[in-house]
């Protein structure tokens, strides 16, 4: 069973909330991003009883109870790296490919590749493999998302391909809707929060005729995504088939989550700070540059280390005994991705931490 709750905040992000006031409008932005090589993990989980939760704003949608099942190895590759029949189809039009190690479920079909291209007015789906190794290939590609998207933005488009399966001929036409119909925190199975989510609903018609015969196949997809601006590949995803896009039947659902997005416990955040000690950063929210400050009652070694909310350390600043008295220190994140990021200041080996969340 899925629990929806008003928004609600761990006890130590509300001992800052003060330092960081109210935080802008998340927004999707992926351009810049040139993940090629990455890889990491997405879990799928039981379906049943799923339900999507609430639209609206400073929401939590609580998906922590369900079932995890299947986990599936995801690497993020240069088109020209996958196979060469791939490669040769799918490197003049695509700057990014994403190759499943383990099959993915994506309604009736599953996945092995997806290609993409990548630009500043948002992120097109160019082509798509599956178990058959069946090649769809589109000459209009299919809007995944423009740039830039938060809660509330709405756009359509519409998509055209032409594949062969088997020894029949198919063309597909179709339509997509986006709307950013949510925003708020996520609770995943493990422990894993994203703060700030923007939650975006995609309704996906196809048509796909056999050539052969006129033969047509309708059918409607229903996705909810949801996103950390962080990340190009969702955080969360439901993705539900309805054949005939007629209600009848039974639809086809399938989700899964990005379970690297973040440890459970990345830098120790679900222990109370190891004593009262003021730390503040400003501006905060910010667009890359900021300051840290703190003030020492007595002389003691301190070290600063800041982490992204997926646990790695973007920057650290060596320990140094300071006597007693106000220290600032400036801090230039504009080459990170947008999102939340950890500071913890550490003195005489105790440690205090405060957040800092990028546009």
């Amino acid at each position: 069973m899925t629990n929806f709750n008003t928004k609600s905040i761990f006890a130590w992000l509300l001992c800052c909330a003060f330092s960081f006031g109210l935080a802008a409008q998340p927004t999707l932005d992926f351009a810049a991003l040139s993940p090629t090589g990455t890889s990491f993990t997405i879990m799928t989980v039981n379906t049943d009883g799923i339900n999507q939760g609430p639209a609206g704003s400073d929401l939590t949608w609580d998906f922590s109870d369900l079932e995890s099942e299947t986990a599936h190895t995801v690497t993020y590759l240069s088109p020209s790296a996958a196979p060469s029949s791939l490669a040769a189809e799918f490197s003049d039009d695509s700057n990014l490919a994403i190759r499943y190690e383990e099959y993915l479920p994506q309604g009736s079909i599953q996945v092995r590749y997806e290609f993409f291209n990548n630009t500043s007015a948002g992120l097109y789906q160019t082509g798509i493999t599956n178990v058959g190794n069946v090649i769809v290939h589109y000459d209009n590609p299919l809007t995944v998302l423009s740039y830039p998207f938060e809660f509330v933005s709405t756009d359509s488009d519409n998509f055209s391909a032409t594949y062969s399966s088997g020894t029949f001929n198919i063309s597909r036409t179709g339509s997509i809707s986006h709307e950013g119909d949510g925003t708020g925190d996520l609770l995943l199975p493990g422990g894993i929060t994203v703060f700030d989510a923007v939650r975006v609903r995609s309704v996906i018609e196809f048509v796909d005729e056999i050539e052969e015969s006129g033969i047509t196949f309708n059918y409607t997809v229903e996705r909810y995504t949801w996103y950390d601006e962080s990340s190009l590949f969702p955080i969360f995803t439901i993705y539900t088939e309805q054949l005939d896009g007629s209600g009848s039947g039974a639809p086809i659902t399938s989700a899964y989550y990005y379970q690297d997005f973040m440890d459970t416990d990345p830098i120790g955040l679900n222990e109370a700070n190891d004593f009262d000690f003021a730390l503040n950063t400003a501006p905060n929210p910010t667009t890359g540059l900021t300051n840290i400050s703190y003030e020492l009652n007595t002389p003691a070694t301190t070290s600063l280390e800041v982490y992204g909310i997926d646990g790695r350390m973007v920057r650290t600043f060596t320990p140094t005994w300071q006597s007693a008295g106000t220290y600032n220190t400036a801090l230039n994140l504009s080459d990170q991705p947008k999102g939340m990021y950890f500071v913890r200041l550490r003195v005489d080996g105790k440690d205090t931490y405060s957040t800092i969340t990028l546009h």
